[in-house]
């Protein structure tokens, strides 16, 4: 299948208008060690050749906004990269040490090396439980909530950007998401002891 006219010029006018928002998004979740190989812009570049050799993956449910199909890929393209560069026999990324010309001792340790775990075994758990939880309760919102909530909270979007990205006008996009957290706050407030 071939993209149509109308699908590629739709997709062009997407990929125009959320590219910086797809760059940031790539790079706040490139693994630290792939930066020593690989660019928030390497990989949006890997993403857009994907895109454009996938219209059938485009041409599928058209309510779906193209900036969502866009980013599902974004982060596949991630999860590709580190499964290539961090979980192959290859070079080991992780034995890796970068070459720092300025250090008059190559063998002192840098900063990084003495820098101790942040996070306790405890907080760890804590956070991966709240991140669970969070993550049931956003599946089991509407298609059109989740929408809302993952634009401004994981992808930083302005109002603006959100009521453009849905195609919405701004004071729509504006109820929505207070809709959207009204609705995920009730159902967080049922399932746990706090009220958020």
């Amino acid at each position: 299948m071939d993209w149509t006219p109308e699908a590629h010029s739709a997709f062009e006018a997407t990929v125009q208008t959320t590219k910086e928002r797809l760059l940031q998004l790539a790079d706040r979740h490139l693994h630290p060690l792939l930066r020593q190989r690989l660019t928030a812009e390497d990989i949006l570049q890997e993403m857009l050749a994907t895109a454009l050799k996938s219209p059938a993956f485009f041409s599928k449910a058209s309510e779906v906004p193209i900036y969502f199909k866009l980013r599902r890929l974004l982060f596949q393209t991630l999860a590709d990269a580190e499964r290539h560069h961090l979980k192959s026999r290859k070079r080991d990324l992780y034995r890796e040490i970068p070459l720092d010309l300025e250090q008059e001792d190559p063998d002192a340790p840098t900063p990084r090396t003495l820098v101790a775990e942040i996070s306790s075994p405890f907080t760890k758990v804590a956070r991966q439980e709240r991140y669970s939880l969070l993550s049931t309760v956003l599946s089991s919102l509407p298609a059109n909530d989740r929408r809302i909530i993952v634009l401004r909270h994981f992808d930083g979007c302005t109002n603006a950007e959100c009521a453009s990205i849905l195609n919405l006008s701004e004071k729509a996009a504006s109820l929505r998401y207070v809709r959207a957290l009204t609705r995920l706050q009730e159902r967080l407030a049922r399932l746990t002891e706090f009220n958020i």
